[in-house]
């Protein structure tokens, strides 16, 4: 379970402990015995929150067949122009996702929007520089063209798996700092992999049938893919002792009352993740 411990009295700001639970306490036992809340309630969410999925979807499928148009598959811009313009939207949807899972209000903004730039900024980054290489390698023929086109399709797939479990994160904890989300998502992802590899392995397949077949079908792939997404997230995180409760972070108010039931304390480990106006403390 998680704890969100409280500034001082000085108003610094807070600090947001993730906490996940040994393989022999009573909260390790407690998750096994009753599974994830927040995955138990993400069928009846994703209907509820399927309007808001297929709008975003379309927007998404739009942004990502007028960039194909524009720039062509080959150019190294193209997952950038991809990725940016997608953002807002895969926020949107992230967020009221969210909200129907744990039945409360969907509150989004223009912050969300901003870091889910951010996070699909890294890996559409690191796409771009391995298209480039790649490209530079195959033209000229120098080897360390093709070593360094390799380590960027090394640095493209990792980072892609950590955002999975990043996007969420970032945009449901909107006061963590991004390098913060990104150290909790890679340790979640690093311990709990399948998940990740499952969404990137469906959304590339379903794409790639969709535009070979009938392309009316890819409007339906993003918003999908941003479902498996929010689901791999909750998962990954899950196993590191991050229910999800604002995707993984009880509050002190509203923690779970089984371990005060218990007489129990809440488990620690020292995975942090800072609120975004600690470091000038």
């Amino acid at each position: 379970m998680s704890a969100v411990r409280g500034a001082d009295a000085g108003g610094r700001g807070r600090a947001a402990a993730v906490d996940a639970p040994g393989p022999g306490s009573g909260a390790a036992v407690d998750a096994a015995a009753h599974g994830d809340p927040a995955l138990a309630r993400f069928f009846p969410a994703l209907w509820r929150a399927l309007p808001v999925l297929l709008g975003a979807s379309v927007a998404i499928a739009a942004v990502v067949l007028v960039a194909l148009h524009l720039l062509g598959a080959g150019s190294p811009l193209l997952p950038l122009a991809i990725a940016l313009p997608a953002a807002p939207f895969a926020a949107w949807a992230t967020r009221h996702l969210a909200a129907e899972t744990e039945g409360r209000r969907a509150r989004t903004s223009w912050r969300d929007a901003r870091r889910a730039a951010a996070v699909l900024a890294v890996p559409a980054l690191a796409a771009g520089l391995t298209v480039a290489a790649g490209d530079i390698a195959v033209r000229s023929g120098i080897p360390g063209m093709m070593a360094s086109a390799l380590l960027g399709l090394a640095a493209t797939i990792l980072t892609l798996l950590t955002a999975v479990a990043a996007l969420p994160l970032a945009v449901e904890r909107d006061e963590a700092r991004l390098s913060s989300v990104w150290r909790v998502a890679l340790h979640a992802t690093a311990r709990t992999p399948i998940p990740a590899i499952g969404v990137l392995a469906f959304t590339a397949a379903a794409a790639w049938a969709s535009l070979v077949s009938t392309i009316g079908l890819f409007a339906l792939v993003p918003g999908l893919a941003v479902a498996l997404c929010w689901a791999a997230a909750a998962t990954a995180l899950g196993r590191i002792g991050v229910v999800p409760v604002r995707l993984g972070i009880h509050s002190a108010e509203t923690a779970p009352p089984e371990h005060a039931a218990a007489g129990q304390p809440e488990p620690t480990t020292g995975i942090r993740i800072p609120n975004e106006t600690e470091h000038s403390a």
